[in-house]
């Protein structure tokens, strides 16, 4: 009979502690969490001593992760935005003619109610 087990033990370990439910065993095992030492203050990345060192630093590494962000966006093609900026417009126009008129109507009313 052939043994399934790995030759690498350290395998069969993360195997067997894992929380998978393989076709052959019905019952989870429970995984131990991973436990990871803290970092010292001192161990942090990106701080310095100098509090506004810290603040410039932390402030470039937003900038640096701004800009790469902004390179995933895809951004709207000169007829979308066109599109877009008549829509804009159109429903601009619509809601000021419908206040406008309401508003108009709501004086008049109210003048007619106060005389």
């Amino acid at each position: 009979m052939k043994n399934n087990k790995s030759q690498n033990p350290t395998l069969n370990n993360a195997v067997a502690n894992s929380n998978v439910k393989t076709p052959n065993t019905k019952k989870l095992v429970k995984q131990n969490p991973v436990r990871t030492p803290r970092k010292k203050a001192q161990e942090k990345k990106g701080v310095s001593e100098l509090p506004v060192l810290g603040y410039i630093q932390h402030a470039k590494m937003f900038l640096r992760e701004a800009k790469v962000e902004l390179k995933k966006v895809k951004w709207p093609t000169k007829k979308e935005m066109l599109a877009a900026t008549g829509v804009v417009i159109f429903l601009t126009l619509l809601m000021a003619i419908f206040f406008f008129l309401v508003d108009t109507s709501l004086i008049k009313i109210i003048k007619y109610i106060l005389r």
